[in-house]
């Protein structure tokens, strides 16, 4: 049987929070909880099957950043034909509110534009 196949975005997530009251422009607030992890709907969807044992195979991009390496990295052998675009990769910062909610900040960045993205075949 064929492995399932994804296409489409993968970014960098930073979480901080949980951020109450919002702050107000020019100040700082120190939060409890920072984490940065694989994000954007491609990559979450790979690495649930991942998590399942399920096979897959992934095509994305990213930059030339050490962003973008860090995400290969995550992804090993199936982030080997990524197009590599010589941009930053995307940066999503998503801060969490105390009940559960999140607000996200992203970076936009030439290599998410899907029209860049070149599918590679196994």
């Amino acid at each position: 049987m064929r492995p399932l196949a994804v296409i489409g975005n993968v970014n960098v997530d930073l979480i901080l929070g949980p951020a109450e009251p919002w702050p107000k422009a020019g100040t700082e607030i120190i939060v409890d909880h920072d984490e940065l992890r694989v994000g954007g709907s491609a990559g979450n969807a790979a690495l649930a099957w991942k998590a399942l044992g399920v096979d897959f195979d992934i095509a994305a991009n990213s930059g030339t950043d050490e962003f973008g390496r860090w995400l290969r990295e995550s992804f090993g052998s199936q982030a080997a034909k990524w197009p590599i675009r010589p941009e930053g990769t995307t940066l999503s910062v998503g801060i969490t509110h105390p009940d559960g909610e999140r607000t996200f900040f992203d970076a936009r960045s030439p290599a998410a534009v899907f029209a860049r993205l070149r599918v590679c075949r196994p």
